[in-house]
């Protein structure tokens, strides 16, 4: 197990950049706003550079963990009825606190289990109501298990974080903040574009994703740090071809690697490599066998190049690689949520990660084609 730590003065500027740029979709915090701050394990000094960062911000901040339920049910209550923002790191110590986390809460507090308790806060308490948070963001805090289980060494670990949120930089909060917006303006250049499909090629990949003109490319506004990819929903039902998806993932603690995915009609067969087993579990589940997401991160945005496989955000996130999400599509990439037509609905949404040589080109609604993507980034930006 590595002793690694890192300094106070990264763990500071990390914190900062997960407040004013996770936070308040890439601005941060207003004075005066609150902040949950949710862990699944705890680390003393991370959670002290946080409330720093928010109190830098004119903030405040509320620490969930440690709160059981029913007990202090009635001081989560009030927190929630405070609070706009909720933070939420992935801390994880040991495979055994892990599972623990993925099970269900049995607890109750006035007659509720935990998940319908939180869902009434949300929908009551909250100042968006069903709406949620006013903003949430999501971010790592390494662990000796989460590197090993991602096969790397803690250092490493860390080095990708301070790597792909510029904590080496002068300013970390401005290198980020301007990295999400290149990342929103190639999105809104695609979009320009009027793109029907994209076809990608190369040797290990003839791959054909549609889109429904109701649906857009999209790019973070805050929520997970780091986030410079731009991605898509697709039409499911249209997905064709095949692509190897060879960087390497976790699903359910097994690690998957060397995927193959063939397409007809939208439904993906797959084999892999390593941890076939585990991969046919996530396609048997409901529509989890179709596309949610395609997805492109140019490497001139992103200074990430190490895979973590388990740390989604991370291997979504390479400088130079495309992925493909099987399960769930996002409303929100579409131009009404409330319209997303042909768009997967499933529990999972699982990112597979390619980094090979490929070559993406675009057939615009208007039937003309332009490549959009070659060498590790987009053509016209």
């Amino acid at each position: 197990m590595s002793d690694y730590q890192p300094s106070n003065e990264i763990l500071a500027r990390y914190a900062e950049v997960l407040v004013n740029c996770g936070l308040g979709h890439g601005f941060g915090i207003k004075p005066e706003e609150t902040v949950v701050i949710n862990y699944n394990d705890y680390d003393p000094r991370f959670t002290a550079a946080l409330q720093a960062a928010m109190v830098n911000a004119g903030g405040y901040f509320a620490l969930e963990n440690g709160m059981k339920y029913p007990a202090d049910g009635a001081t989560i209550e009030y927190m929630w009825s405070r609070a706009q923002h909720r933070i939420t790191i992935k801390c994880v110590q040991t495979a055994a606190k892990k599972k623990a986390g993925e099970s269900a809460d049995p607890k109750l507090y006035r007659g509720l289990t935990k998940t319908e308790l939180m869902r009434q806060f949300r929908d009551n308490l909250l100042p968006n109501g069903a709406k949620g948070w006013n903003s949430y963001t999501m971010a790592y805090y390494p662990t000796p298990y989460m590197a090993a289980e991602a096969g790397v060494t803690l250092e490493e670990f860390w080095q990708v974080i301070i790597d792909a949120c510029y904590l080496e930089d002068e300013d970390p909060v401005g290198a980020v903040r301007n990295g999400m917006k290149r990342s929103r303006d190639v999105a809104e250049q695609l979009n320009k574009l009027d793109i029907a499909s994209v076809h990608v090629t190369g040797e290990h990949a003839d791959l054909t994703v549609t889109f429904v003109p109701e649906s857009k490319f999209v790019a973070s506004s805050g929520g997970n740090v780091p986030s410079y990819e731009v991605f898509r929903t697709p039409a499911a039902s249209l997905t064709k071809g095949w692509i190897k998806l060879d960087l390497p993932t976790l699903y359910q603690s097994e690690r998957i690697a060397g995927v193959v995915a063939w397409f007809e009609d939208g439904i993906a067969t797959c084999t892999a490599e390593q941890g076939n087993e585990a991969l046919q579990r996530l396609l048997k589940r409901k529509n989890a066998s179709r596309l949610g997401e395609f997805a492109l991160t140019d490497k001139r945005l992103s200074g990430i190049r190490c895979a973590l496989p388990g740390s989604t955000m991370f291997m979504e996130n390479i400088g130079g690689t495309g992925h493909i999400a099987f399960g769930n599509g996002y409303p929100k990439c579409f131009y009404d949520t409330t319209n997303t037509p042909d768009r997967n609905e499933s529990a999972p949404h699982h990112d597979f990660v390619f980094s090979h040589d490929f070559i993406v080109t675009a057939t615009l609604r208007d039937g003309s084609q332009e490549v959009i993507w070659r060498d590790g980034q987009f053509t016209f930006f």
